[in-house]
């Protein structure tokens, strides 16, 4: 593995753009700097909630990083699709459909993620939101139903716990 010091990332990106016949644009320099540093390389992090927004942001840049990955969110269709985005060989990711909210599939997701990998290194508690999808959105306190109220911190707030 190729590790430079502070300043010498910089000084070798330099030297590939002004050599380049071509502009290279910023998703290539990154590219060239994280294949440089693969600082997680090999650590296997679980991202819940990371099929979609800061998640799948959080999941990129671990992926990117040299991390294997487990990527978490509530519908099979949607990690799926996630972990084909990605593009990452199928012994650096594991996609699991997981209610965050449910014992049973939180226990079920880690010992999915422990059986592929046998170690996991790195946890983001991710998975969140403000109100269900499709449901009532910037209700005052007081109009918000329980059954509401509950979900955001069942998902919120126990899921950590969990």
């Amino acid at each position: 593995m190729l590790v430079l010091r502070f300043g010498q990332q910089n000084r070798l990106i330099r030297a590939c753009i002004g050599s380049a016949p071509r502009t290279i644009d910023a998703v290539a320099i990154y590219s060239i700097h994280s294949g440089l540093t693969m600082k997680l390389h090999d650590q296997v992090a679980l991202i819940t909630g990371s099929a979609r927004g800061l998640g799948w942001e959080m999941l990129q840049a671990f992926a990117q990083e040299g991390a294997k990955v487990v990527i978490c969110d509530l519908s099979q269709s949607d990690v799926d699709a996630a972990a084909v985005r990605l593009g990452l060989p199928v012994e650096k990711v594991l996609a699991v459909k997981a209610d965050v909210t449910s014992e049973h599939e939180v226990s079920e997701l880690f010992n999915r993620a422990l059986e592929k990998f046998k170690r996991l290194d790195i946890l983001v508690n991710n998975a969140g939101f403000a109100w269900p999808r499709g449901g009532p959105v910037n209700l005052e306190l007081a109009e918000t139903p329980l059954d509401v109220w509950r979900r955001v911190l069942d998902t919120n707030l126990t899921a950590t716990f969990l």
